[in-house]
């Protein structure tokens, strides 16, 4: 698992030794000086889930695309799948987010702050 880049298995190795992750690594965390930065040591302790990082690259890209308001058969030709396809990834991403809702999926991006150069 990448975590900003990082590989997650080897992060946890790294913190479990107490050694640092490196400058590049900790300041994308956001843990600039901490030996293990919190992002890491919740995910390993299993205290944290990043909902987007449940998300395959391309579910990313079309939960994108839902929150933008398009239609399965819109996103479809934007990503080159059948309209089948993009239903079934649309299905899965809100199976994966506890979303009922295309609306929801929308207001998740909205609340995440999300746009398609950050996911």
């Amino acid at each position: 698992m990448a975590i900003a880049g990082i590989d997650f298995n080897h992060a946890r190795r790294q913190a479990g030794t107490g050694r640092r992750l490196g400058i590049k690594a900790e300041s994308e965390l956001g843990q600039v000086g901490n030996p293990i930065p919190i992002r890491v040591r919740r995910i390993a302790t299993g205290a944290y889930t990043d909902e987007m990082a449940q998300l395959t690259a391309q579910e990313q890209r079309i939960l994108l695309l839902v929150a933008e308001g398009k239609t399965n058969k819109e996103i479809a030709s934007e990503v080159f799948l059948s309209d089948k396809t993009v239903k079934n990834y649309v299905s899965s991403i809100l199976s994966k987010l506890n979303l009922e809702r295309r609306a929801q999926a929308a207001a998740f991006v909205a609340k995440h702050r999300l746009d398609r150069g950050g996911a």
